[in-house]
């Protein structure tokens, strides 16, 4: 299946406390074509990934119960998501958050506020990157 956005449809797994913000990535990842799961917390994020099986996973590093870096490094032990990528998209942007997303095996680290373009454009970037998929 073909997104919206032209490229094949994406699974997108996006995990936020902030109940606006998530609406607002869902909605606009949707209305784009990728097949989207939300979550509020890390506990919810790793039932949903199971099955789920995200491409990507949108974290939030400062969340309630287990935080975006326990997140990180659970999604990368489990099969289901050891192959997803990681995006952190959080208000943690000193050196050592970046050093340590980086260091738990995330992909990206996006500082919000952060334009949507940059969202989708590193989810393009990524997308390309995958064995098996095609770059546009």
């Amino acid at each position: 299946m073909t997104a919206a956005n032209g490229n094949s449809k994406l699974r997108i797994l996006i995990i936020e406390d902030d109940p606006a913000l998530l609406r607002g990535l869902k909605d606009n990842f949707v209305n784009q074509g990728y097949d989207v799961r939300t979550a509020n917390d890390g506990v919810q994020a790793l039932a949903i990934a199971a099955s789920f099986r995200p491409d990507v996973a949108l974290l939030d590093l400062g969340l309630p119960v287990m935080d975006g870096y326990e997140l990180g490094e659970r999604l990368r032990q489990a099969p289901e998501t050891r192959g997803a990528s990681l995006v952190a998209l959080t208000g943690y942007g000193h050196a050592a958050h970046r050093e340590r997303s980086r260091a738990t095996g995330f992909d990206e680290h996006l500082v919000k506020p952060v334009d949507i373009a940059t969202v989708h454009e590193v989810l393009r970037r990524l997308e390309a990157s995958k064995p098996g998929r095609a770059s546009s």
